[in-house]
């Protein structure tokens, strides 16, 4: 069975910004690339809104089958216009910004 796609918008999601793991922001970007060479959509997190409430798709057998994946952690580790952040459970219903 092969993977096709994750939700990355979880407790971790947003590890990068804790000051004990201060990364930088290139540890989601990292994530996203290797997630992409090996051929794995993901959603619930990214660089501003379009990426972080963008659904995965993925084909299965004759389907196509979506991913939202959505967190409920405070605004300032939401995605929003020119920054990195995760997909908010608050405007999960809308399958667009709200935030």
């Amino acid at each position: 069975m092969k993977v096709g796609a994750v939700g990355i918008a979880n407790n971790h999601a947003l590890d990068f910004r804790e000051k004990a793991l201060d990364f930088g922001e290139k540890a989601l970007d990292d994530t996203l690339e290797v997630l992409k060479d090996a051929g794995i959509a993901a959603a619930g997190a990214g660089f501003g809104h379009d990426a972080a409430y963008a659904a995965a798709v993925v084909p299965a057998a004759d389907l196509r089958v979506g991913l939202v994946a959505v967190t409920d952690h405070p605004a300032e580790y939401l995605a929003a216009p020119e920054r990195w952040g995760a997909r908010s459970r608050a405007c999960s219903m809308t399958l667009r910004p709200c935030c």
